[in-house]
């Protein structure tokens, strides 16, 4: 099964190399960041992206102990229905041997999300560092902040006979803290979807990922346990088996795992009705222990009863202490809280008896200048000052129409001016025009009426307008820059529509054009737009409001449903400003090849 992989990789090999990205290998094994060469035509850069980094795991075993741990069939028959509690965070960094490739004599069959067959052969086990924002690392460094495998899996047809080799590389962020395999579970299938293109996972996907993240981290869990059955010596192999024609590579250094307990655990099973299933159990740090120890062991059920109940009054003992502790803590911040309201009402006081010593002296100070307002003398002084004052405000308000005149003047002289020799006024319009990558962009103008727009829009290749289009469209302004920006909007989404065609009538992968964010972020030539301007759905709470769901309903071509109608909930946010215009459309591409706009106005409510 080794000879198996490593011919698969020979050939993953050849294609890197005859591309000349064979360095590049090397380089991501040793932690540096992917980066395609420009010489690489853009329908390549999936495929080749998938072999590189496939080739550079592969690096990582080969260049470390090129470990290879065999399940036994019934230890991993044991390990499937294997239940556990909380785990310790750093179980893996008791791994036998670093980046090891964990493999199952018997593949474990498997529905791929295509609905193809398949069988898990195994997987490679590698790191993944935050430090160097994921890249690739050894089982054994330091700065590893996550556990990442690759999983490898043999298509077949209905005959058995291999297909092809899928290779699905997932993360699996566990830290220092606690964890359970469910918790594991779902955080790799979060860092999964945050992949390009995957935020929308379907359900065979999840499923699929779920499988892969559960055999391995059991497989993993028993090899990091205490005393786990592996060799103390690896299986004599004869060297000079490599990939290449005269290699005399090193021999893989296979440890059998499991061959003594699997038998006796699946003896056990048939022999006994009171062996319940195999369970991972942590013994955590106390005084008398440093380091917490996972035991994997399939014992009498009804000790394991006994262990559940004495486990829950445990529970139940530290609940009570830990809410003596909570209402201990809440009588201390009780106390320090009356202490604090003491301290600022003695403030409190000490203020006010210094206001009233403010007031009684101002009126005394009061009562002296009301008895020299009567005399003739200080009339004549107030009097000077309400007409130096009155002189003072006559000369300011002349200034202001003096300012308000230059102003007024100096808006009619940058009206005059060239439009070129303008600075944008508005945020929106440089942004869009930051977000319009494509050339063509810059060389076309848009039109000039949002009626024209919709016409020219009817005309661009693969792109199916709205009858109600132009007349929804006509409610918003005429403003020039959301002209421009829907404009680049609409041949996007023509241009993704037509690279979707192309690659589909010459046989290219279709993975860079899943969808139109996909599209945006793919190295391919064509009109785009920024894909922080897009967004692929709407929220639960529009969703579950027939009303608001109602507004989305728009029409569509027959060939795209039967009704006429169809569920506009993808959109591009046009300007956030104003109207906060819209434009929703429906992606077709997989059944017809066309992109419906069905809806350009201001933005729909959402609530």
């Amino acid at each position: 099964m080794v000879a198996h992989v490593a011919r698969w990789m020979a050939g993953q090999e050849k294609v890197v190399r005859s591309m000349s990205c064979w360095p590049m290998v090397r380089e991501v094994a040793e932690g540096a960041a992917l980066r395609l060469p420009p010489s690489v035509p853009a329908h390549w850069h999936q495929g080749l992206y998938s072999g590189v980094l496939a080739l550079a795991v592969y690096r990582i075993w080969a260049s470390s102990k090129r470990t290879v741990f065999p399940i036994h069939p019934q230890l991993v028959d044991e390990l499937e229905d294997s239940t556990s509690g909380e785990l310790p965070g750093p179980i893996f960094d008791r791994l036998p041997r670093p980046d090891p490739l964990v493999l199952f004599p018997r593949p474990l069959p498997v529905t791929t999300p295509d609905g193809l067959r398949g069988r898990i052969l195994g997987f490679f086990v590698y790191g993944r560092s935050a430090e160097t924002r994921g890249r690739f690392c050894s089982t054994d460094d330091p700065a590893r902040d996550a556990l990442a495998i690759m999983a490898v899996t043999s298509l077949v047809d209905e005959h058995g006979h291999e297909q092809d080799v899928d290779l699905t590389r997932l993360t699996v962020p566990v830290g220092r803290e606690r964890f359970t395999i469910e918790a594991a579970t779902e955080n790799t299938l979060k860092a999964f979807g945050a992949e390009p293109g995957m935020e929308l996972m379907s359900g065979a996907m999840r499923t699929w990922v779920s499988t892969l993240t559960r055999a391995a981290m059991h497989a993993l869990l028993y090899l990091c346990s205490d005393q786990p059955d592996v060799a103390t010596r690896p299986v004599p192999q004869r060297r000079g088996s490599g990939r290449g024609k005269g290699s005399a590579e090193k021999p893989p250094q296979i440890y059998n795992v499991g061959w003594a307990l699997g038998p006796a655990l699946h003896e056990a099973r048939g022999a006994s009705t009171d062996v319940g299933p195999a369970t991972f159990r942590t013994i955590w740090a106390t005084s008398a222990v440093a380091e917490p120890t996972l035991l994997f062991h399939r014992a009498d059920q009804r000790i394991d009863d006994h262990l559940a109940s004495s486990g829950a009054e445990l529970t139940a003992l530290r609940q009570q202490l830990h809410d003596s502790r909570r209402v201990a803590e809440a009588l201390r911040a009780r106390t320090i809280d009356l202490d604090m309201q003491v301290t600022v009402q003695r403030e409190t006081i000490a203020s006010l008896q210094a206001s009233r010593m403010r007031l009684a002296q101002a009126a005394l100070r009061y009562r002296a200048e009301a008895a020299a307002v009567g005399s003739p003398e200080h009339l004549d002084s107030l009097q000077q000052q309400l007409r130096r004052r009155d002189d003072e405000l006559v000369s300011t308000l002349g200034t202001i129409d003096e300012l308000a005149m230059h102003l007024q003047h100096a808006r009619h002289e940058l009206e005059q001016r060239p439009a070129r020799h303008r600075w944008p006024l508005e945020r929106d319009t440089r942004e869009d025009t930051e977000g319009d990558t494509s050339p063509e962009g810059e060389q076309e103008p848009a039109p000039s009426t949002w009626l024209q727009l919709c016409e020219a829009a009817a005309r661009l290749p693969h792109i199916w307008c709205s009858p109600e289009l132009a007349e929804i469209a006509a409610q918003l302004p005429v403003r020039r820059d959301w002209l421009a920006t829907t404009w680049r909007a609409m041949r996007a989404l023509s241009g993704y529509a037509a690279a979707k065609a192309a690659a589909r009538s010459t046989g290219h992968p279709l993975t860079p054009l899943r969808n139109f964010p996909a599209y945006l972020h793919a190295d391919i030539d064509g009109p785009k737009i920024s894909a922080a301007q897009v967004a692929a759905g709407e929220s639960e709470s529009v969703m579950n409001n027939p009303r608001l769901r109602a507004l989305r309903e728009r029409p569509a071509p027959i060939d795209v449903d039967a009704r006429g109608a169809a569920l506009y909930l993808a959109h591009i946010r046009i300007s956030q400003t104003g109207a906060y215009p819209r434009l929703h459309f429906l992606d077709a591409t997989e059944k017809t090849g066309l992109i419906c706009i069905g809806y350009l106005g201001p933005h729909l409510p959402t609530s």
